[in-house]
């Protein structure tokens, strides 16, 4: 089977590399463009992506070190109450049935371990009752394995050894457009994938199966699977006719981004998420190893985008930042 993806970044060449893994790369092309630009978000990732690497064979020590990662235990919830510097951690943790309660936590190595019968009592029922009757004051202290180490902004190791065994307990913010790169670099191309430098300017189809592009330097390219990963560019889905559902219901629908460096990067690089209530919407704070990713999505029904790009502009002291419809 020939295989051709249509896209270069992130998604491009993590599609690559996994069929590569699978079926080898001689019979894979990657087709990215030059002309067009990578968005770069997405940078705060689920642990998911940690066990992708894992199962095309990187280390996760390797992959973080390449591609500027840090550790992510949770994401930290800022003035969503009362707007009077309130938080709340929302991580990377599981409830358990009380049949589970007095067992070892490393005894909990599988999804079978956590059940999902929903009949029976859970760790969160018993938090939540506690928290009504006041036997403590914060449910996230109690719930959350990661908080001490979120609260005194340190690794979770002992000996190099990870101290949350629970599985998916932690995740990374990852720099998107260094993580393409490696993916590229370490994986896809020494599998013998061809890599090919041009645009798609045309699509031949009957329905719904694409039997050849045709690239801008008039370069036809067959295959058997074509898959598209060129994110909001969709360079093979506009081309066949479907049509965009729209959801006109979901309020956030805009947002501008800007990455910044740090001015203090011992205070500034933390292993949480930062959501941070605004008026229209929220703004994140995503700290890499080099530099601090920053972004204000919000509803664009509700405000101008010019106040909102203003706004952040002055909050982050930059002259651009980028919007995303």
């Amino acid at each position: 089977m020939k295989i051709i993806i249509i896209g270069g970044g992130t998604a491009g060449w993590m599609t690559a590399a996994y069929l590569a893994k699978y079926r080898g790369g001689q019979n894979i092309t990657v087709i990215e463009s030059d002309k067009i630009p990578i968005i770069g978000v997405g940078e705060s990732v689920t642990p998911h992506l940690a066990h992708f690497f894992n199962e095309i064979g990187i280390k996760e020590h390797d992959w973080m070190l390449k591609t500027a990662a840090v550790y992510k235990y949770a994401n930290r919830f800022l003035n969503w109450k009362d707007n009077k510097g309130e938080y709340e951690y929302f991580s990377f943790n599981y409830t358990v049935p009380e049949n589970n309660f007095f067992k070892d936590i490393t005894v909990n190595r599988s999804h079978l371990d956590f059940s999902d019968k929903v009949n029976e009592n859970r760790s969160i029922d018993y938090l939540a009752y506690h928290c009504k009757n006041g036997s403590f004051k914060r449910f996230d202290q109690y719930f959350n394995p990661q908080f001490h180490y979120m609260e005194k902004n340190v690794a979770p190791f002992y000996n190099n050894e990870h101290l949350l065994n629970q599985p998916f307990s932690h995740s990374q913010h990852i720099n998107a457009e260094l993580a393409a790169k490696y993916i590229k670099e370490q994986i896809a191309l020494p599998s013998g994938i061809t890599h090919i430098v041009d645009k798609v300017v045309d699509v031949k189809s009957k329905g719904d199966v694409v039997s050849e592009i045709k690239l801008e330097s008039g370069k036809i390219i067959t295959g058997d699977l074509f898959v598209d990963c060129s994110g909001f560019h969709k360079a093979l889905i506009s081309k066949l006719g479907w049509k965009d559902i729209p959801y006109h219901n979901h309020v956030i629908d805009s947002a501008f981004v800007c990455q910044t460096d740090y001015v203090n990067p011992k205070e500034e690089m933390v292993n949480y998420s930062q959501t941070i209530a605004e008026p229209y919407g929220w703004r994140f704070k995503l700290g890499l190893y080099h530099r601090m990713g920053n972004g204000y999505v919000y509803s664009s029904k509700h405000v101008s985008d010019y106040i909102i790009e203003d706004y952040l502009k002055k909050l982050l002291n930059k002259d651009k930042v980028k919007q995303i419809k």
